[in-house]
């Protein structure tokens, strides 16, 4: 890498690559002026060097100075390219002189695409860059009409026939001090390194699903649920983590039904006030292991998410006679009760109906239904997002349930 003075060292390389390249022709003067001035004192043949541009090389901008040894991060050096513009005057403004002097500049960086590091070396006193590992390559750089004139613009000077070209890449060393850690001497105790288990199955009580019977998507209060997994024998109980109304409730041992290293069988709890309808999370409780101290706590396996989905259980199937103004009142009584703050939908056939006015928590549910034609529909009722069952799943294929149901006459 290189110190500050690396952008000079490449500008003072050029010149003399460019003074070599005019030498014959009655030594030509080689400026670094910007093109407004450039011909301010000056009247012979000229070949002007302008840096009118300096960018960050992306692809070097976050990487490690060259050479840094693993372990020992330093921060990243300045990746500059240099965008240069050279011009040239014939004596007394000859176009022609003009022309030969920008084609020799032109041919000796086109011979030339790399500095070497005795030129940059003896370009100017104290600069490092000739020690840089990367080589700096001299490429033409294509501008555009449109972007060549605009250039000029900004010169606030007449536009002169110009080349451009670009210097890549300089590498300006960061003054930040590297750090330089000790080695490490063991990994772990008795370095050992990390333990590493060999075995896609984790080694921990680990839930992968919760099921419902018959394969619904949600559960009812009372119904028999599977838990699938690894490691559970021993639990001892199935937590119900909190969902919008409940604190975390355990089952009661009798909820078990069985327990294996595989699958656990439990009934979901059924009391009236235990569970809402929604979304939750279950997870296996196990105790302290043989043994533990006093005080051990339980410990509990992952997460899974289940849905208790409500329960229509008494007003439906119905016949239902409509009123004069073509509604019909459907009184529904779910399982469990419905509390406040919760989202109460009725799906009449493919139409959502809003619930009359209720004071929750509450069983008991009035649905009217506008401009209802005769004919069969089949009835939902979605609490917090989950509806309640209206497949028949015990056949194959599954049916729609006709108990779910009402008649309109």
């Amino acid at each position: 890498m290189s110190n500050a003075l690396a952008i000079a060292a490449v500008t003072r390389t050029l010149r003399n690559l460019l003074f070599d390249a005019a030498s014959d022709l009655g030594g030509a003067e080689v400026s670094a002026k910007p093109p407004d001035r450039a011909r301010a004192t000056a009247t012979g043949n000229q070949i002007n060097l302008f840096l009118y541009h300096t960018s960050i090389d992306a692809a070097l901008r976050n990487d490690d100075p060259p050479g840094t040894r693993p372990g020992e991060p330093a921060f990243p050096p300045l990746p500059l390219i240099l965008h240069y513009l050279i011009t040239a005057y014939g004596d007394g403004d000859d176009d022609v002189m003009a022309h030969n002097l920008l084609g020799r500049a032109m041919v000796a960086l086109h011979d030339h695409p790399v500095l070497g590091p005795r030129e940059i070396k003896i370009a100017l006193a104290g600069n490092d860059l000739w020690e840089q590992v990367e080589r700096i390559r001299i490429t033409p750089e294509a501008l555009s009409i449109d972007d060549m004139y605009r250039l000029w613009t900004a010169f606030q000077t007449q536009y002169r026939i110009s080349a451009a070209y670009q210097a890549r890449v300089v590498l300006i060393e960061s003054r930040r001090q590297a750090r330089t850690p000790l080695p490490v001497l063991t990994r772990g105790p008795a370095d050992a390194g990390v333990t590493v288990v060999p075995f896609v199955i984790p080694p921990v009580p680990t839930l992968t699903a919760a099921q419902p019977q018959h394969r619904q998507p949600a559960a009812r209060l009372g119904d028999e649920l599977t838990l699938s997994g690894v490691h559970l024998s021993g639990a001892s109980a199935i937590r119900f983590l909190p969902g919008r109304f409940d604190d975390p409730l355990d089952t009661l041992p009798g909820a078990l039904l069985s327990v294996t290293d595989l699958e656990i069988r439990f009934v979901v709890p059924d009391g009236p006030d235990q569970l809402a309808a929604g979304m939750y999370t279950v997870a296996a409780v196990f105790p302290p292991p043989a043994g533990a101290a006093p005080g051990t706590p339980e410990h509990l396996s992952n997460e899974v998410p289940l849905a208790i989905a409500p329960l229509v259980t008494a007003g439906l199937p119905a016949n239902l006679g409509r009123n004069p103004d073509g509604s019909v009142i459907v009184d529904l009584s779910c399982s469990p009760r419905v509390r406040t703050g919760q989202r109460v939908v009725l799906l009449f056939g493919d139409r959502p109906v809003q619930p009359d006015g209720f004071a929750p928590p509450t069983a008991v549910l009035r649905f009217v239904v506008p401009a209802a034609e005769p004919g069969r529909y089949l009835l939902r009722l979605r609490v917090d997002g989950i509806d309640s069952e209206f497949i028949d799943r015990t056949v194959r294929p599954p049916v729609f349930d006709p108990s779910q149901s009402v008649v309109v006459t």
